[in-house]
């Protein structure tokens, strides 16, 4: 019995001496600490905390779907009604856009656009192809908001190769 109280005592001395020893003056100094911060500006409050994960192997990178997402698709506008009508088909392969220097072939799905930023598509018919061409050729998109999706449907008509005769009484070649 003696010596548990042995125990007890030696105990109750390393708490009391290594426990918490809290003044009136360290109470006064945390109140006037929290007087002097400041708010967090909005890119501050999204930056990602350091730890020593992020430390070792870098931060994440930002999920695609934060951002903008360009869906761009052309078809052959008929009628010339610049919408997409029962019967027009979709072209693949015949258009291509050039989005933040990058040549895109049409259909094309253009993620992680970033956030509050302009973006200029300039469409031109495919060189080997060469068989339709876009209604409007260039357009600007803005991207305010995450997770913004910008599908753009491109209207084409169908280029009309010259016809060479091979009869030279019809105007064709010599």
């Amino acid at each position: 019995m003696p010596f548990r109280k042995f125990w007890i005592l030696v105990f109750g001395m390393v708490v009391l001496e290594f426990g918490p020893s809290w003044t009136v003056a360290d109470c006064q100094a945390a109140e006037k600490s929290t007087e002097l911060t400041r708010e967090k500006k909005p890119e501050e409050s999204e930056a990602k905390q350091g730890n020593l994960f992020n430390l070792i192997f870098g931060s994440a990178p930002g999920v695609p779907t934060e951002k903008g997402l360009l869906i761009i698709h052309a078809f052959h506008d008929r009628n010339g009604n610049q919408k997409k009508d029962p019967g027009e088909e979709f072209l693949r392969n015949e258009v291509s856009c050039v989005v933040d220097g990058i040549v895109y072939r049409i259909p094309a799905f253009i993620p992680a656009l970033k956030l509050h930023q302009s973006y200029g598509i300039r469409c031109a018919p495919i060189p080997s192809s060469n068989n339709f061409h876009p209604a409007q050729s260039e357009e600007e998109i803005f991207v305010e908001r995450r997770g913004q999706v910008f599908d753009i449907g491109l209207p084409c008509k169908r280029i009309r190769p010259a016809i060479s005769h091979p009869n030279p009484a019809v105007g064709g070649g010599p």
